[in-house]
């Protein structure tokens, strides 16, 4: 058969291999040198230091083996235990003699052959204080005062503290704060310099505790405590300040002297007890109209009487100084608002008015015309007896207006409103007025040549009510009944302006007109005045 048709047959076996360790490593230590202090008082058998060192080799190539090389087992103050590494004081240190040992420690495994490893053992001696004296201060408690707003870096004042030690760092003390409310405002120097840190504000914080130690310099530092008191001693610094910026009194106009007006208050954020305000008017008191009490900064009128038709209100000047050194001081603004009282009647623009008016056709004709115009009412004297005043109905105006009285009261508010009346004597019951505008109506026939007396009178309504009057004679004049050619105005357009605060009876424009015919002519606003303002 062929050999490439035979199965091959195999089989499979485990083979352990053993490797035989050789002391191939050394000992090793972690660091490549050591270094420790140690007081000169440690006592005879402190560790100083475990040295450890490892060897991954095994059985004796890893066991290891220590020993201190570089100085005699009998001058060693060192020893290291021979299978753990610690090292140990054999022997009492003295800074004074010697103040750095160096030793070279040495590891060594036990295999064959032996392998070893050294390294570096650095050991600094602390000295230790033997001359136990302390600084001292002579006081336990002093106290320094500092002016305020001084800049960063004053000295406030200097401490000392001694030391008995000899000269040297046992005797030199630095000094330091550690404690206080005065922590982070104040810095000390060696030199014993208390210095701001900060620029103080006595109204802020008056005084500071300050808590400083001194301190030596030896191994073993020594200290001393001191307790500083800091008084942040007060300046001019703030300006006296009113509670508000403007204060809005009111007063009644002719209010008798010595009448209160206000009281100016301030305050002045500085701490000194003898500080004293004072007030005066330094400004807007020409007419002395005003006086204020320096001490209290009460504002009261004088002898001269408030008008507050003529001045509405005063703009005073407050001052307001205190006596420091330098003495500090403020303005306020006092606006004075004189409020009414009725003390104007109104005054009509004339005392007597002669008005002319044209005849008219269409009026009524009371059935007792004869007799009203020709009875006992004819006589002036009748129209001043007579009490009987009367308005129309300013919602309900009838007949056509004739004329105008206008009357002025400088009053303000219900004092200053003005209510119309009227009463007549001849032709009784012919004319009515507006009780708002003084628009005098009628809805009666007028013919030519009749004449009327009437009396107006001009009411406000105040409490009580002040009032006057005016005698209006009223003459019928003519129309011719034809005629040729109409009035002509001058300026038919006009532009005028006015201000708000131009007074009743201010002149706007004069209308002018004339008539070939030579006509007499009647002025009359027809549109574009509905609430009679002019």
């Amino acid at each position: 058969s062929d050999p490439k048709d035979v199965e091959a047959l195999h089989s499979e076996a485990i083979v352990r291999v053993f490797i035989d360790d050789v002391n191939d490593n050394a000992p090793s230590f972690s660091l490549q040198s050591y270094s420790v202090k140690v007081r000169e008082d440690t006592p005879i058998g402190s560790v100083v230091a475990i040295l450890d060192a490892t060897d991954p080799d095994l059985g004796q190539g890893g066991e290891i083996r220590y020993s201190i090389l570089g100085e005699s087992e009998v001058d060693s103050p060192f020893t290291v235990d021979r299978l753990t590494g610690t090292v140990r004081t054999v022997k009492l240190l003295d800074y004074e003699e010697r103040q750095v040992h160096t030793l070279t420690v040495r590891a060594r495994d036990r295999g064959t052959p032996s392998l070893l490893t050294e390294v570096t053992l650095v050991v600094e001696i602390v000295d230790v204080n033997e001359n136990l004296q302390a600084p001292e201060f002579e006081d336990f408690v002093v106290a320094a005062s500092v002016l305020e707003n001084q800049p960063v870096g004053t000295v406030v004042t200097t401490i000392k503290a001694t030391d008995a030690d000899p000269p040297g760092d046992d005797s030199r003390v630095g000094y330091s704060i550690r404690a206080g409310d005065g922590l982070g405002y104040f810095s000390i120097d060696d030199q014993g310099h208390i210095k701001t840190l900060a620029v103080l504000d006595a109204e802020t914080k008056p005084h500071y505790w300050l808590t400083v130690y001194a301190q030596d310099h030896g191994v073993a530092p020594l200290t001393a405590r001191l307790e500083v008191f800091i008084s942040v001693t007060n300046i001019n610094d703030n300006t006296p300040l009113s509670e508000v910026p403007v204060y809005y009194p009111h007063v009644p106009e002719n209010s008798p002297s010595n009448t209160p007006v206000l009281q100016v208050t301030a305050t002045d954020g500085d701490l000194d007890p003898s500080l004293v305000l004072t007030y005066r008017i330094t400004g807007g008191n020409p007419e002395s109209f005003f006086s204020m009490d320096s001490s209290t900064g009460i504002l009261t009128t004088t002898g001269r009487k408030l008008d507050r038709e003529n001045q509405p209100e005063h703009i005073l000047e407050i001052t307001i100084s205190d006596n420091g050194s330098p003495p500090l001081s403020s303005t306020t603004r006092v606006v004075v608002v004189v409020d009414d009282v009725n003390d104007n009647s109104p005054q009509f623009e004339q005392n007597f008015y002669h008005m002319v008016i044209p005849e008219t056709r269409n009026g009524v004709s009371p059935s007792n015309q004869n007799e009203v115009e020709s009875g006992e009412e004819l006589g002036f004297e009748a129209l001043l007896n007579n009490d009987s005043w009367d308005s129309l109905d300013a919602q309900n105006i009838t007949g056509v207006p004739l004329f105008r009285v206008l009357a002025v009261d400088r009053d303000a508010g219900a004092n200053g409103e003005i209510h119309y009346s009227i009463k007549s004597a001849r032709g009784k019951g012919r004319f009515g007025i507006h009780p708002e505008t003084g628009v005098v109506y009628s809805g009666y026939t007028f013919t030519t040549g009749q004449e009327y007396d009437l009396m107006v009178r001009a009411s406000d309504l105040g409490s009580p009510n002040k009032s006057s009057t005016a005698r209006v004679s009223v003459q019928v004049s003519a129309v011719p009944v034809t005629s040729e050619h109409a009035p002509v105005v001058k300026s038919p357009d006009q532009h005028v302006e006015v201000t708000e605060s131009d007074s009743v009876g201010f002149l706007v424009a004069l209308i002018q007109a004339s008539d070939q015919d030579g006509d007499t002519l009647w002025y009359r606003i027809v549109d574009g005045d509905p609430r009679s303002e002019f």
